[in-house]
């Protein structure tokens, strides 16, 4: 999952610069049709981080990594989504993130690709 998730961050080099905490819109992959993770609204502190909306087209799971100066960290936590519109999302963390930035991606329950990706800065 980790080498499949790192490809979607190079991906999400691409886009992320758009993506902020303040941010009022959403950063997605190529590939995610029906698919995003809001940044708008959205809450971190040390303990997790509040998505006010993730919309996926399928059930799945969010990941939620460290994002190391635009590349891949350790992954702090994870949930899972179901398929329509999803408000208040809370991913809770096992780990913490240095400086307050994360990489959340979304991954379909019935694929090992990654749907949707943004850049989260504290």
């Amino acid at each position: 999952m980790k080498n499949l998730i790192a490809k979607s961050a190079l991906a999400l080099a691409i886009v992320a610069g758009t993506a902020s905490i303040a941010a009022a819109d959403v950063t997605t992959l190529e590939n995610s049709t029906g698919n995003y993770i809001s940044t708008y609204g959205v809450n971190g502190t040390n303990s997790g981080v509040d998505f006010s909306l993730i919309r996926t087209a399928d059930a799945g799971t969010v990941y939620v990594y460290e994002d190391n100066h635009g590349t891949q960290g350790d992954l702090l936590g994870k949930t899972t989504v179901n398929a329509g519109a999803n408000t208040d999302v809370r991913v809770n963390f096992d780990l913490t993130s240095d400086d307050g930035n994360y990489i959340a991606v979304f991954v379909p329950a019935a694929s090992d690709q990654s749907a949707a990706a943004v850049l989260i800065e504290g």
